[in-house]
């Protein structure tokens, strides 16, 4: 997940250079009106993510931010990405409008790159009815690519590389400590965090 991340940041920046935005990245510190939306993951990069909590997290934040993420999957378990924008429950890693995992976070949240703040905001708040802000396409192409490139990876080495949500599986890895050892034994330790709504796309 750490080499994926690597090449993903690596491989952006040609395009950065050759096609670059229309105006300048809008992302920002605690510019989190798109942390309501639907991630979607593999198994490394959600594994990655627990360890690193669990290592920079004394008991009690660990024990709240667990509350935190089975409370959200409670209500985001199965939805589709527009009822979850929708609903708009953010994510469970957010600490004071900052994602408290930005150098482990997802390859998808990596790539996601706003070229409107305000438009960001106004889509967020209304997705039903307000259209997508203008985005960085390339930007987030290559992550795609390079997510279903990690998926393949795993699978061609017998572990499970299914697309998975965010907090469902962090869910799976947070109340089991022992998930990786699990997924490296080739067992279906994330079934039940699989992205119904992308099944069939990317890797399986």
């Amino acid at each position: 997940a750490e080499a994926a991340a690597e090449r993903a940041a690596g491989l952006g920046r040609a395009p950065a250079r050759r096609e670059p935005p229309a105006s300048p990245i809008a992302c920002a510190t605690r510019c989190a009106a798109c942390c309501v939306s639907k991630v979607v993951v593999v198994a490394p990069e959600v594994i990655r993510i627990a360890d690193h909590l669990r290592r920079t997290l004394d008991a009690d934040a660990l024990a709240a931010l667990i509350a935190r993420v089975r409370a959200a999957d409670e209500r985001t378990r199965g939805l589709s990405r527009r009822e979850r924008a929708e609903i708009g429950v953010p994510c469970p890693l957010l600490v004071d409008d900052a994602c408290s995992i930005h150098d482990v976070r997802p390859l998808l949240c990596r790539g996601w790159t706003s070229l409107d703040e305000r438009a960001c905001a106004r889509h967020f708040a209304d997705p039903h009815d307000v259209p997508v802000a203008p985005a960085h396409a390339p930007s987030y192409e290559l992550a795609s690519a390079v997510l279903a490139g990690l998926g393949l990876a795993a699978t061609d080495a017998g572990l499970d590389g299914a697309l998975l949500e965010l907090t469902a599986a962090l869910r799976v890895a947070l109340d089991r400590p022992n998930a990786a050892a699990r997924w490296l034994a080739r067992l279906p330790v994330f079934s039940t965090a699989r992205d119904v709504e992308n099944t069939g796309r990317g890797s399986a």
